[in-house]
């Protein structure tokens, strides 16, 4: 295994470490006429949950207007809490309104949900989540790829089939992804496949990533590297269709577009449409949601098939002197299981943890072929989700050991069957 070249740059890791939920919040007394729902939120685990992402449902606000919707703001006594609004599914509405929370293990909270609009404009959170899709402008199509241009970054892009590959048109090949933890990008061409950016501080990166010369992101740099050999594979926690015992990217379409769905201070997602997807099970229109949380290694990819096939697959690339690990399988629908791998993986050769969590009611099984090891999804009303991540021993003690990669995995899987419950039983709209 090859010496790190990160050790150097610990101090400056320190210097942006990142505040607990809590922390930094100024104490602002929430104007008490606009307070709306008092929330109570439960944790069931006996795990302490530090960066807990909540999910408030607008609908059970009782609120009036979107505008509204916008101007909230989550309190915990007269702290405002980091408070963003979703809109889940790219339709222009706020569906939920996100908040964070540090939880011991049985502890109950009490938040107010407060219409103020000064907090909420000035937002005054660390900004620990990103997304960004960046293209080229003023340059053009010739054989062999685009040439000239700038990059800009854009909402979304559409274009008919798939991007050629190699192209010089995205500026690190297709959307990207972050939390203040790790970072994720897809390779938006016939590939499909999903890489993964281990991180060193947690700032926020992918903003300067690919800037220089193409490809230039394969070096380690202050703020870290691409660290995955994606190959032939379906990358970390890709996803594709499974036929004969083989794995299918999206590799054919009809269409393709990509947006950004949110870039916010908790949460931050990626929207995915395919038209047209030639699968080797028949055509189909497919949608995929990739959402990443502050203060989480991990994604989560939701699956959406407008005709849906006998079964799906999201799987992590075979590399030599790998230690493979899997969950259980008989474990119920509400439980979950994992695929997991371990060793030297990491383009550097340094430890390199890659997990792919699903819950029962999406598990269809572990599996296999020549690139991939797999857990095949089960198809329910056309929709499967699953989570996946990926943790570098340069970035966190967690990696540095297969012991640490199981404890990290276990916290984990504690963290995914034990959600908080959330209570909201007053409304008090004025």
């Amino acid at each position: 295994m090859k010496t790190s070249p990160f050790t150097s740059i610990t101090i400056y890791s320190i210097l942006f470490c990142c505040p607990a939920a809590f922390a930094g919040s100024p104490v602002i007394p929430p104007p008490l006429e606009k307070i709306i729902a008092h929330v109570s939120v439960e944790n069931s685990g006996d795990q302490a949950r530090l960066d807990t992402v909540l999910h408030l449902v607008v609908d059970e606000l009782d609120l009036k207007t979107q505008a509204e919707v916008r101007e909230l703001v989550v309190y915990h006594g007269d702290r405002p809490l980091p408070t963003q609004p979703l809109d889940a599914d790219g339709n222009g509405e706020v569906e939920t309104v996100a908040t964070m929370v540090d939880l011991e293990g049985g502890e109950r909270l009490s938040l107010k949900v407060v219409i103020d609009e000064s907090v909420a404009a000035a937002r005054p959170w660390p900004r620990r989540t990103q997304a960004e899709l960046s293209r080229k402008i003023g340059g053009a199509w010739e054989e062999g790829g685009y040439v000239g241009g700038d990059f800009v970054n854009v909402a979304s892009l559409t274009f008919d089939g798939q991007l050629p590959y190699p192209n010089d048109f995205m500026r690190y090949e297709g959307p990207g992804w972050e939390s203040d933890k790790v970072g994720y990008r897809l390779y938006l061409d016939h590939r499909n496949g999903m890489d993964v950016f281990g991180k060193l501080v947690p700032a926020m990166v992918l903003q300067n990533v690919g800037t220089k010369e193409f490809g230039s992101y394969h070096e380690p740099a202050v703020w870290g590297m691409d660290i995955l050999k994606v190959g032939s594979s379906l990358g970390m926690g890709g996803f594709g269709a499974w036929s004969e015992g083989e794995a299918y990217r999206v590799s054919e379409t009809d269409r393709t577009r990509c947006s950004v769905l949110s870039n916010g201070p908790l949460l931050s997602q990626i929207m995915l449409e395919y038209e047209g997807w030639k699968s080797p099970e028949g055509e189909t229109d497919l949608k995929t949601i990739l959402s990443i949380e502050a203060g989480s290694y991990l994604t989560k990819a939701t699956l959406m098939l407008e005709r849906a096939l006998p079964m799906m697959v999201a799987g992590i690339p075979k590399h030599p002197d790998v230690q493979w690990l899997r969950g259980e399988t008989d474990m119920g629908n509400e439980r979950w299981t994992y695929l997991a791998a371990y060793g030297p993986q990491s383009l550097f050769g340094d430890h390199l943890g890659l997990v792919v969590f699903v819950r029962g009611d999406n598990f269809g099984g572990f599996a296999e072929d020549k690139h991939n090891q797999l857990i095949r999804l089960k198809i329910n009303n056309g929709r499967a989700s699953y989570q996946f991540g990926a943790v570098w021993e340069s970035s966190t003690e967690e990696a540095a050991s297969l012991a640490g990669f199981n404890r990290w995995i276990e916290s984990a899987l504690n963290r995914l069957e034990h959600e908080p419950e959330i209570i909201i039983p007053t409304i008090d709209y004025p």
